[in-house]
């Protein structure tokens, strides 16, 4: 057997490397799950997660400025939290978790 056939014949050690600043997704289902959103809450805060502004997200989502709010103060209730910044940084701990 020659050497290009047997790479890894010797070796003890295998290094893996991973991209720290690739956070992979924000699972909506996960977020749905732990947090009892609605589809649509979950799908506006996965939004506002990835840096959208509230304008920015309630256009993707193709809803209207009064209801994203509404949508945000009911995200904000069920996270327990009171500003976007904070519910992106709690948002942030379940990046890459499922799918």
């Amino acid at each position: 057997m020659g050497a290009a056939n047997d790479v890894f014949g010797f070796g003890k050690l295998i290094l893996t490397m991973k991209d720290l600043n690739d956070a992979g997704s924000l699972s909506v289902d996960i977020i749905r799950q732990v947090f009892s959103l609605t589809p649509m809450e979950a799908r506006l805060a996965q939004k506002i997660s990835n840096g959208a502004s509230l304008d920015e997200a309630s256009r993707a989502l193709h809803i209207g400025i009064a209801t994203a709010r509404m949508h945000l103060k009911r995200i904000f209730a069920k996270t327990e939290t009171h500003r976007q910044a904070e519910l992106v940084e709690l948002l942030s701990r379940f990046r890459g978790r499922g799918g």
